[in-house]
């Protein structure tokens, strides 16, 4: 076996094993939080997990990924590009604070809706610093470490929660709880990451994060189009059915959502490779997609049906009681899993090329699409609309993810003209 084939092997099954920590205990805290609070109480709990998420998803701003490809590609200049990557992180963390704040100050929520958002901004605005780190190992390719992290990470979140339970300390004491584990995470990423790897160089270089905002702006807009088109629906619900309309789409949501882990553990352990590769051309990035995206399609498929044929025993066997109208709703979304896990690769792909441009121009659409269908279809028909707006939407993305990277990488319907689309513009 080639090297470089026991290398991809090696960190796809360490990626591979964190996401099965993470798919296990993160169902698992799911089945305890919503049995906990019932129905109506976790459509509430869903609504707020979804306004932060996309509050705070300006503070994201592709920064993982753009900080894996450069420091992948140049080890010498770690420490000062790991440090400038930062800086910019916290200066959109003022953004989100900013945004937080013009919620809190407007919002017509009841109290715990108003606190429990503070405590999840919290939470996320922590961990966002934390991400950056991460991407060390992703960049050295010595995935075990985030393994090793991620099982920390659940470990504590699982036993926070489960304490929560115990003592019935309510709604507001979740949100601590999952602070708390993120603080623990947080935590041991940055010392491994400055033990083992490279410590940050904290200057502020005007020119090296005026690059990062350059490279990265693009893929901040895929951040803020994908959490949206996520979080859409349940805003939606929220605003024209109620909580417990909430709870039918989250459940199910989040049963598809860490059904991704195939296709992320997998480009996850592809990118350093393929931003080398990319690097000299996209033709040997287009043949290294082609064979994985046959692969990744017949894995979607049989998920997807599956999961179709067993989406009612599924959902009572994880959300008991109460959550019946979830099944026809993860019986939609489960035809989600063909077009996510072939996009997922296809985003890792363009970026190791540098085409973040044709990310953000398919999510752009895509979020369009899904924006326009939610608002049509979740007055009259709640989840059911919702799941329906999703599945449209990242069909579309698929494929026009598909004819950009066909297009720049020479894969059919272009690949006879393969020999000039390296420098494609």
């Amino acid at each position: 076996m080639r090297p470089f084939d026991r290398k991809v092997r090696a960190n796809s099954a360490a990626i591979f094993l964190s996401r099965i920590l993470d798919v296990l205990a993160g169902l698992a805290s799911t089945i305890l939080t919503a049995r906990y609070l019932g129905v109506s109480l976790f459509g509430e709990f869903a609504f707020v997990t979804a306004l932060v998420g996309f509050l705070v998803s300006a503070t994201y701003f592709g920064l993982e990924r753009i900080a894996i490809r450069e420091l992948a590609r140049n080890r010498d200049e770690a420490g000062e590009s790991l440090g400038s990557i930062l800086i910019v992180r916290w200066a959109l963390s003022v953004l989100s604070i900013a945004a937080i704040g013009v919620f809190i100050a407007f919002s017509f929520g009841t109290p715990h809706i108003v606190y429990a958002t503070v405590i999840a901004s919290v939470s996320e605005l922590v961990w966002a610093s934390g991400s950056v780190f991460m991407g060390t190992f992703r960049a050295f390719e010595r995935m075990e470490f985030e393994t090793l992290t991620t099982f920390l990470f659940r470990t504590a979140n699982l036993a926070f929660i489960a304490i929560v339970i115990f003592l019935d300390l309510g709604f507001l004491a979740l949100f601590a709880a999952i602070a708390a584990s993120n603080i623990v995470r947080t935590v041991s990423v940055m010392y491994i990451s400055n033990t083992k790897f490279v410590r940050p160089v904290m200057r502020l270089d005007y020119a090296k994060c005026k690059f990062y905002v350059k490279e990265a702006y693009t893929l901040g807009l895929v951040v803020i189009f994908a959490v949206g088109s996520l979080k859409a629906g349940h805003m939606a619900i929220k605003y024209f059915r109620d909580a417990a309309d909430v709870a039918l789409y989250q459940a199910p949501q989040a049963i598809v959502m860490q059904m991704q882990i195939l296709p992320v553990s997998i480009s996850i352990a592809f990118f350093p490779a393929l931003s080398k590769m990319g690097a000299g051309g996209a033709g040997r990035v287009g043949e290294l997609c082609a064979r994985a995206m046959k692969y990744l399609f017949l894995a979607g498929l049989v998920i997807s049906v599956a999961t179709f044929f067993l989406s009612g025993w599924i959902i009572w066997l994880i959300f008991g009681a109460g959550f019946e109208g979830a099944s026809k709703v993860l019986g939609l979304l489960a035809w989600t899993q063909v077009p996510l896990f072939l996009s997922t690769l296809m985003e890792f792909a363009l970026i190791s090329i540098d085409r973040q441009a044709d990310v953000v121009k398919a999510w752009a659409v895509a979020f369009t699409l899904n924006a326009v269908m939610t608002i049509a279809l979740v007055p009259a028909w709640g989840a059911i609309g919702a799941a329906l707006a999703m599945l449209a939407s990242f069909t579309l993305l698929s494929a026009i993810l598909y004819h950009f990277l066909a297009r720049r990488a020479g894969l059919f319907p272009y690949a006879a003209k393969r020999p000039g689309l390296g420098a494609a513009g």
